[in-house]
C-alpha cells in the first residue's frame, strides 16, 4: 500500500492554475505531433512544457505526480530521439498521461495528501 503523505496546499493552489495550462499547453503540443508526425518542433515543445512541470512538482515535493511527470519527460526524450520508431503504445501512453496529470493534481489539492 502507497504511503500517504499529507500536503501543504497552499503552494499547490497557487500554482495549480499555471500548471494546469502548462500541462493543456504540453497536450496540445503533443496532438498537433500526433496530427502529424512530421511536426518535431511540436513534439519538442511539449517536452519543454512537460520539463516546466517536472520542475514545479520537484520544488512543491509532490512526490507521485513529479514521478509521473518524469515518465513523461523520459518517454518524450524518447521519441524525440526516435520519433519514427514511437510505438503506438507509447504514443498512447502519453495521450493518457496528459489527461490523467491535471485529474491528479486535482485530486490532491481536494484531498491534500
Amino acid at each position: 500500500m502507497a504511503d500517504i503523505i499529507p500536503l501543504a496546499v497552499t503552494s499547490i493552489k497557487i500554482v495549480e492554475p499555471e500548471l494546469n495550462i502548462t500541462l493543456q499547453d504540453a497536450a496540445r503540443h503533443f496532438e498537433a505531433f500526433m496530427t502529424d508526425r512530421n511536426l518535431l518542433d511540436q513534439l519538442n515543445e511539449s517536452r519543454n512544457c512537460v520539463a516546466d512541470v517536472v520542475g514545479v512538482l520537484k520544488l512543491l515535493q509532490i512526490p507521485g505526480a513529479l514521478q509521473l511527470a518524469q515518465e513523461m519527460l523520459a518517454m518524450l526524450d524518447a521519441i524525440i530521439a526516435q520519433p519514427l520508431k514511437a510505438a503506438d503504445f507509447a504514443l498512447s501512453a502519453l495521450s493518457q498521461a496528459f489527461v490523467a496529470m491535471p485529474c491528479y493534481i486535482e485530486y490532491i489539492v481536494d484531498r491534500e495528501q
